[in-house]
């Protein structure tokens, strides 16, 4: 019996493979999506307009069963940038159906529009193309301007760092030598002068030997200094003490000289950085200004592109109305359906997207029950707090309405005792009066004619 090829068993392999929905049947099942819901959000990867690279969509394919078909609260991060990846091919392909649409909208009510304007419509579209060339060369014309501004601006960053690096190149010798000076002094000086060395002095003293050519002092002071580091402490004596403490201020005055000549280079040395930043700064503004402007050529020769269509339009509209209205809507008529297929993908992606799984639903159910019944317990709380304030204010309003009332009667009554007790101090006083009184008035009263006839 002759062997089965390689290449059958291949074919009948790939002839027999599942379907990738199918295949993942058991994980979907698991996650609550069905395979119609997997198998959706699949195909919108191979939508014509997705212009993803084939890696892309391969990757977010294999992202999809741990990802979007994932409840939204059991997602961790790299879950959620899988789901927000697929959100935006999602809302990119929206985007350009729609902008679609509204372009076909357009040109059907171009169209309609047209229909009582058709002998002027060509002298008008004319006029408009020209001002779309002209427009066009405007634009060309800012567009080299700014790409000369980019190279003149190049040019100035470049200068400005050529003068950073030479200026700062003493500045930047002094830090080295700062550091190198320290670390020497810290380092191989040290253990010179302490004798901390472990085998021989020589390495440390070798390793010193840049940095004393350094230092401002005497040649003799550095020549002696060379035996009295290569001895032990023990062995040194007074002269030698001497030499290791100008050996020291030789150190430290070197260390100040370079500090010294840093602060006075630090001004310079910021001055220079300003000019580079100040640089860069104008580089960035010549580069946003080019491509702005790179951008206004694109959209006018756009315009100017749609011009040239407009003007041939004009042209044949006359004769072509009908037949171009006719066309016009059912191009628009044909991009709203796939508009409207499509808002079912994007509620189908909306719906995986927000999912939340059972456990959370459970949770968020008992939370508004538990919400509701402190809610329902608090207005009756707060209903029962209201009855006893106003049954309060009642009893109060009440006692005090009572009490005025008191204060009114006992002033009524201070007021009638008050009366009477004067009606009887009037009485007495009345009943008080002599008898004699009312008489001496008559005999008063009966002088006085007598006295007038004697006066007559």
């Amino acid at each position: 019996m002759a062997p089965a090829r390689k290449g059958t068993k291949r074919a009948a392999q790939a002839a027999l493979e599942e379907p990738l929905h199918k295949k993942l049947a058991p994980v979907l099942k698991k996650h609550g999506v069905t395979q119609a819901s997997f198998k959706q959000m699949a195909e919108v990867l191979e939508h014509p307009l997705t212009q993803l690279p084939e890696e892309c969509k391969k990757m977010l394919l294999a992202m999809l069963p741990q990802s979007l078909c994932v409840p939204s609260d059991c997602r961790e991060d790299v879950q959620n940038l899988g789901v927000t990846m697929m959100a935006e091919v999602v809302a990119s392909i929206e985007t350009k159906i729609r902008e679609a649409v509204q372009s076909e909208e357009a040109k059907v009510h171009a169209v309609e529009s047209s229909k009582d304007q058709l002998e002027g419509s060509r002298k008008e579209a004319e006029q408009h193309l020209k001002e779309a060339q002209d427009a066009a060369q405007l634009r060309e014309n800012e567009l080299q301007s700014s790409s000369q501004a980019v190279v003149a601006a190049k040019a100035n960053l470049a200068k400005k760092e050529e003068e950073q690096r030479s200026g700062d190149q003493q500045a930047l010798a002094a830090e080295a030598e700062k550091a190198e000076t320290a670390e020497a002094f810290s380092g191989s000086f040290k253990i010179l002068k302490e004798g901390s060395w472990a085998t021989s002095p020589k390495e440390h003293l070798e390793a010193l030997a840049p940095v004393l050519s350094k230092l401002p002092m005497e040649e003799s002071l550095k020549t002696a200094a060379v035996p009295v580091l290569m001895q032990a402490p023990a062995s040194r004596g007074v002269f030698d003490a001497t030499v290791l403490q100008q050996l020291e201020k030789s150190f430290e005055d070197r260390r100040a000289q370079l500090t010294e000549l840093l602060q006075l280079e630090e001004p310079q040395r910021q001055a220079r950085a300003e000019a580079c930043r100040e640089a860069q700064a104008q580089l960035e503004e010549a580069e946003e200004k080019q491509k702005e402007c790179s951008a206004n050529v694109l959209a006018a020769k756009q315009h100017q592109k749609e011009a040239a269509c407009g003007l041939k339009a004009a042209g044949e509209a006359l004769e072509q109305f009908e037949p171009n209205l006719k066309a016009a809507m059912e191009l628009r008529d044909e991009q709203q359906k796939e508009l409207e297929a499509f808002l079912g993908v994007v509620r189908g992606f909306t719906e995986l997207k927000d999912r939340l799984s059972a456990k959370r639903l459970r949770e968020l159910a008992a939370e508004a029950k538990a919400e509701a019944k402190a809610k329902a317990e608090a207005e009756a709380e707060q209903a029962k707090l209201e009855a006893e304030a106003a049954e309060k204010a009642r009893i109060e309003a009440e006692e005090a309405q009572k009490a005025r009332i008191e204060a009114e009667a006992a002033e009524k009554a201070k007021m009638e005792a008050e009366v009477a007790e004067k009606e009887t101090t009037q009485a007495e006083a009345a009943e008080a009066v002599p008898e004699s009184a009312p008489e001496a008035v008559p005999e008063q009263m009966e002088v006085q004619p007598e006295a007038v006839p004697m006066e007559a």
